[in-house]
């Protein structure tokens, strides 16, 4: 999580100096972090948002913000619009260019979300609506892999 290394509180801790060793840095964060700390980093916090958006509560003596690590991005990067045309990319669900057998589409469109999704990240950018508190995160999934036997299970289009 980048953004640990914003806040005043991280900056001259030692997991932020980019001097130092990756395994040096990793080391001391996770010294700072009680053993349910570091669990708790791995699974949702239901008190913090439902479930399904799997937000983290970070720690905020050592400067690491509350965290959401997934996002759906099975059509466009996850965010909500900022002005009036400033909407992310909308592609077509994951089906619909599967059948398309274009692969270089497929990369494409995984470019084109990656850079929308660090560029958001970058700017503070809000998922949902413009005052959530939600930001838009790094790490998303998308397309699922599902095979659809039948119509009638619902949902086939986000395969």
């Amino acid at each position: 999580n980048w953004q640990g290394c914003v806040e005043e509180a991280a900056r001259s801790l030692p997991y932020c100096d980019r001097g130092l060793t990756l395994e040096a840095r990793l080391d001391d964060l996770m010294s700072r972090l009680t053993l349910e700390e570091k669990v708790a980093q791995l699974f949702p916090q239901g008190d913090l948002g439902d479930e399904c958006s799997t937000f983290t509560r970070g720690k905020k003596e050592i400067g690491l913000p509350p965290w959401m690590w997934l996002a759906e991005c099975n059509t466009g990067a996850s965010s909500a619009c900022d002005e009036e045309g400033g909407c992310v990319t909308t592609f077509i669900g994951p089906m619909g260019i599967g059948a398309s057998f274009n692969r270089s589409s497929w990369r494409l469109k995984g470019s084109v979300l990656g850079t929308e999704m660090r560029a958001l990240n970058n700017i503070g950018a809000r998922r949902i609506s413009t005052t959530s508190g939600m930001l838009v995160p790094l790490t998303a999934f998308g397309p699922n892999i599902n095979i659809a036997r039948d119509p009638r299970f619902g949902r086939n289009s986000e395969l």
